[in-house]
């Protein structure tokens, strides 16, 4: 039989290793275009955008244009 002290170490050998392996700690950024990070230029659908400066708007999708550069516009939300 194996002595309960063995049992105890091989326990704790396993949790130290699953606290140090089993957990990615890799800091994820967070994502830009939302309330507290607006985008200044759109690049995409939905995200949050400076607009005139201070306030909050949203990019939107703008038809009719042909330079890539111009088919995201800011929009007011209000």
């Amino acid at each position: 039989m194996t002595s309960p002290r063995l049992c105890l170490v091989f326990v704790a050998a396993c949790v130290v290793a699953l606290g140090t392996f089993g957990c990615d700690t890799g800091k994820v950024s967070a994502p830009t275009g939302t309330p507290t990070d607006p985008v200044e230029t759109c690049a995409k659908v939905g995200q949050v955008c400076r607009y005139n400066g201070q306030q909050l708007g949203v990019c939107h999708f703008r038809d009719g244009t042909d330079n890539p550069g111009d088919r995201f516009v800011c929009l007011s939300q209000h």
